[in-house]
């Protein structure tokens, strides 16, 4: 019945199952992966923190758990489940990046940092933790490193409009514009008029000194999103 979709009739004989078997493993497991896929947090949760007391060495269940968490925003006891399933398992990429981001959602740059690094230690080709690196990066404003990464990102095949607008970015502020200009064009060749590139790419090429281009630009940025444009005009 689960694996066919009948969750509320999966649901029904799981809980049968453990009123004649109330510790047992495997129903209180798929108990809980019916529950999280009903979108019941808070039971699925539950019922994960029940496995890991009855048997602290399952290391998928403190992986669940900890993911629970981590979506519930609970994130100080997302990081004690992630790090409660590295004790078990350590070399697991979805385990590293995870407990970044739990850390980075309580505000902790530095261990998040960390373990995006273990992650990419794992596999230097992880989108993931390329991205999560590159993000932290612009946060502290290390822009020799987020280049680096964006560029890494760029070098896998990763072509977002973001992505070549971040980049673009990091390169205008280190006083490189002709290849801002650029990476503000691959920006804008994946998705026209983002109003922040074309702002951005004006600013670049006038400082090259195309100033017809540069007010092309601002022209496609106002009629774009004029509000967004006047605003930053008038600052």
């Amino acid at each position: 019945m689960q694996q066919q979709g009948d969750l509320a009739e999966a649901r029904k004989e799981h809980e049968r199952a453990l009123q004649l078997s109330p510790d047992l493993p495997a129903a209180i497991w798929n108990l809980a992966l019916v529950t999280e896929r009903k979108g019941e947090l808070e039971d699925a949760e539950s019922l994960y923190s029940r496995l890991v007391k009855k048997y602290p060495d399952w290391e998928d269940a403190w992986f669940r758990l900890g993911y629970l968490r981590l979506q519930r925003g609970d994130y100080n006891a997302s990081v004690e489940a992630f790090e409660a399933c590295l004790k078990r398992r350590g070399e697991w990429v979805d385990e590293h990046m995870n407990l970044g981001m739990a850390h980075w959602k309580k505000g902790d740059g530095a261990s998040a940092r960390k373990a995006f690094e273990k992650a990419l230690a794992l596999d230097p080709k992880s989108v993931d933790a390329l991205r999560g690196l590159a993000a932290l990066a612009m946060e502290r404003q290390d822009l020799e490193q987020a280049y680096d990464l964006q560029s890494k990102l760029i070098g896998l095949g990763q072509h977002s409009p973001e992505l070549f607008y971040n980049t673009g970015l990091l390169l205008q502020k280190s006083g490189n514009l002709k290849d801002a200009v650029k990476h503000y064009r691959q920006a804008l060749d994946e998705k026209p008029n983002i109003t922040e590139a074309l702002l951005n790419l004006g600013h670049a090429l006038k400082g090259l000194g195309q100033d017809d281009e540069a007010r092309t630009c601002w022209r496609k940025a106002l009629e774009s999103n004029p509000d967004l444009a006047s605003s930053y005009f008038s600052s």
